[in-house]
């Protein structure tokens, strides 16, 4: 046989090699094979939009329980759905003259993708300091995902939406938006919004002073904001919220129900549980009370409207305004409520059974006193108001 006719040999360990060089060279033709599969899965195009230099990167992963994703800076945007695998973009935008100083700034942003064991790992990093460097990623999952938590360190918008499992997002500085979780959440924003819709387990935010709205939360939720506004819509368990300076707005509240604020106003709709309610200068108005309330303002109006109550005393306190009870058929309290400086104030009752003692006088300085029981009499109910007037009135339902 001439050399011409010699058969080429199949790639392989070399003949007669030890079984150690034989794992060794299975080991690294596993290594290589992966790296080109991946290479395979991504595919990337560079054009021009809007004056700016984009480029865009495409690619896929096998479906796995989690998804991890890593950002220096950059939109992060995780979808689920009806899908087998794992689908991304990322797309980067540069402002550069020529097409070599747009790729220079492309390549400061170094990105990976890799599946090891059941945790699918995006992770983008940026090398340098990049001048005019944004990046968007898009990723879309299975839906059916255990977890998934996203980071941007250096600001950046967050969003995921459709997941069954628990989510994890968390950004310097920038928005964030959840909808459709099915397990727990955990947000952390160092100062942008948080926009939340339905959450099937319990709610963690942490915003360092944008605001909070959140649609439903079948769990227990807890909010912190340096000095935005919180709105709630239902939560099935408790709720915790603390503001800085922002307004608290809770429609409906199945547990117990917690609320404080450094300046704004209290809002709640309802509360199963009972509720403790504080701000430093703002109006509190709670309605549909079930357990009782404990409730603190420095310098606003109160309003309470108890409809039922168990063996829990409470009380109304205010330095500066007015205090409107409402009292439903099924409440029952003992009643103490004064007013320290009721000059030009008036403290007026429905209910015959609570007794006003106005010592009259001269106008000036003087304390007038309610005391009595309604429907019978319970738990202690003790209203005080520095300077305001207080009212009892019968509730409408």
């Amino acid at each position: 046989m001439n050399a011409a006719e010699t058969p080429k040999r199949k790639s392989g360990p070399p003949r007669g090699a030890p079984a150690e060089h034989a794992l060794r060279w299975a080991a690294a033709a596993a290594v290589a094979l992966a790296l080109v599969v991946t290479a395979a899965a991504q595919q990337a195009r560079v054009y021009r939009a809007g004056g700016m230099w984009v480029e865009e990167t495409s690619g896929s992963l096998p479906a796995a329980a989690n998804l991890a994703v890593k950002m220096s800076i950059g939109n992060v945007s995780v979808q689920g759905g009806n899908r087998q695998q794992i689908d991304y973009t990322l797309t980067k935008r540069v402002a550069a003259a020529t097409p070599a100083e747009a790729q220079r700034r492309f390549a400061q942003f170094h990105f990976s993708a890799a599946k090891p064991g059941e945790t699918a790992a995006l992770e983008g990093v940026v090398s340098g300091l990049p001048q005019s460097l944004n990046a968007e990623l898009l990723v879309q999952v299975p839906r059916k995902m255990q977890l998934v938590k996203v980071t941007v360190i250096n600001g950046g918008n967050e969003s995921v939406s459709a997941i069954d499992g628990r989510v994890e997002v968390r950004t310097s500085a920038g928005n964030l938006r959840l909808d459709e979780i099915g397990g727990s959440a955990q947000a952390t924003s160092g100062g942008g919004n948080f926009e939340v819709g339905k959450v099937g387990g319990d709610l963690v935010v942490n915003a360092g002073g944008g605001s909070v709205h959140v649609s439903s939360v079948r769990g227990n939720m807890t909010a912190s904001t340096g000095g935005g506004n919180v709105s709630v819509g239902s939560v099935s368990g408790s709720v915790t919220v603390r503001t800085g300076g922002g307004s608290i707005d809770v429609k409906q509240c199945a547990g117990n129900f917690n609320a404080v604020t450094g300046g704004g106003i209290i809002r709640l709709g309802s509360a199963a549980g009972p509720v403790m309610a504080n701000s430093a200068a703002g109006a509190i108005q709670l309605f549909g009370l079930a357990r009782g309330a404990n409730v603190v303002t420095g310098g606003g109006g109160i309003v309470a409207e108890f409809l039922s109550g168990g063996s829990t005393p409470s009380s109304l306190q205010t330095r500066n305004g007015d205090i409107v009870v409402y009292v439903g058929r099924n409440f029952r309290a003992n009643v103490q409520a004064e007013i320290d400086m009721a000059n030009g104030h008036r403290l007026r009752s429905d209910f015959p059974e609570i007794a006003v003692t106005d010592p009259g006088g001269p106008s000036g300085a003087r304390t007038i006193r309610a005391a009595g029981n309604l429907n019978g009499g319970g738990p202690l109910l003790r209203i005080s108001a520095m300077s305001g007037d207080i009212e009892f009135r019968r509730a409408q339902r």
